[in-house]
């Protein structure tokens, strides 16, 4: 693990530039492509068949987006 925090240390120029591009192709818009079908199977598996199931997903894509940001 302090691999990877010397890598984002040593690169946190690139990341930060990263982090600022919005639209088409950020990383904003890839990370929640990749998160939230992970999120939604952890969500059904605690609230089977809940009609708000995509609410709660929502949220937790854009919390950890902005932990990740932050």
């Amino acid at each position: 693990m302090d691999k990877l925090y010397v890598y984002f240390y040593d690169n946190r120029v690139f990341c930060r530039k990263t982090l600022t591009v919005e639209d088409q192709n950020s990383f904003s818009e890839y990370f929640h492509d990749i998160i939230i079908p992970i999120i939604f199977d952890d969500v059904e598996c605690i609230w089977e068949n809940n009609e708000s199931n995509s609410v709660y997903v929502d949220f937790y894509a854009d919390t950890f987006l902005a932990v990740i940001k932050r």
